[in-house]
């Protein structure tokens, strides 16, 4: 893995947790991209004074959103000793076993959009215990719907929670809840804000920009601008390089993806190439890479991924297009695990 992204002028990472456990391994050239979410869905205007889906139920009201999943860890949510009532949106593996243990919890099943930006916002806690989650996007719908965050002293939560305003958390995941709700609504909106698509946007051009050596040509007006990576840091057009080759895209290959009494023919590994976008992980759920590569016009030409959350890749590359008022993107590919 090393070898693969060390031809990479960004890897960009979504934590400092992550970033962290990369530069003990000898990863360089490494970046923050946090994630973001749609802070006009998650909104605390939303919230009503008859608490609407949770209308008639004992307050105060904490809530779990996700996969409900043995991973997920919320059981350990449903043992905490709190008062008003517990929700828990989302289905899973683990829903009829929770919900024989747990009967006074409230299992209200999947919502999406405006509806589960409902749900958010007319929490009093979102309790997140889970253990294994890298980010924790939920994290930020809660805090963006104004409802501060209870969770475990974790990768994720810790890299998002401590400082903000906008939530707690500890290894006392009870001690974390009742600190939690006495928090600000307005203090957990606006931190959630600092996580909008725009923000989201802006932070992963600056690294494009950041990591970009802009050299003109002498040709004139008309001429095809040269664009490469430095290896670290922006070089300057001193740093610059001419490139006329056409763009590669360098495609990760899952260990242990052959198929079964399948030959696989000998590839040559591409060519290195310092012009290539190399995004780790970037997408929730999806521990695989997302490649692509800057042509000398300066269009990412093609980005490959694998793994869940090819569409949330698709969404974003299309926002962030928009922001430019010119295609970022014009070609996506989606590669299905062991397809390669």
């Amino acid at each position: 893995m090393r070898d693969f992204h060390r031809y990479s002028g960004r890897v960009m990472v979504a934590t400092q947790s992550m970033r962290d456990e990369l530069e003990a391994r000898g990863f360089k050239n490494i970046a923050p991209w946090s994630r973001g979410v749609d802070t006009d869905i998650f909104h605390s205007s939303r919230r009503k004074d008859d608490r609407g889906p949770f209308k008639g139920m004992a307050t105060p009201i904490w809530i779990n959103v996700g996969r409900v999943a043995v991973e997920k860890n919320i059981e350990a949510f449903l043992k905490l000793d709190l008062p008003g009532t517990k929700v828990v949106v989302g289905e899973g593996p683990q829903l009829e076993e929770l919900k024989l243990k747990y009967p006074d919890a409230v299992f209200a099943g999947v919502k999406f959009g405006e509806e589960l930006g409902e749900y958010f916002a007319n929490a009093d806690v979102f309790v997140f215990p889970s253990l294994t989650d890298t980010f924790g996007l939920v994290i930020l719908e809660a805090m963006a719907a104004g409802t501060p965050v209870a969770a475990f002293n974790a990768p994720g939560p810790r890299d998002l929670i401590p400082g903000s305003n906008a939530g707690a958390v500890g290894d006392d995941l009870q001690k974390a809840c009742e600190e939690a709700l006495t928090m600000s609504r307005e203090d957990a909106r606006a931190y959630g804000e600092t996580f909008s698509w725009k923000a989201c946007a802006e932070q992963f051009l600056n690294n494009l920009d950041c990591c970009r050596c802009l050299n003109a040509s002498a040709s004139g007006a008309g001429s095809v601008t040269s664009r490469t990576f430095a290896t670290s840091g922006c070089a300057g057009a001193s740093g610059c390089r001419r490139r006329t080759a056409r763009p590669r895209t360098i495609r990760l290959n899952r260990p242990n993806s052959r198929r079964p009494n399948h030959k696989r023919p000998n590839r040559r590994r591409p060519a290195p190439t310092s012009n290539t976008i190399d995004v780790a992980g970037q997408l929730a759920g999806c521990p695989q890479a997302v490649c692509g590569s800057i042509a000398p016009d300066g269009l990412v030409r093609t980005f490959v991924h694998h793994g869940q959350g090819a569409h949330a890749l698709a969404d974003f590359l299309a926002h962030i297009g928009g922001q430019r008022d010119q295609p970022l993107v014009d070609q996506i590919a989606f590669i299905a695990p062991g397809a390669l």
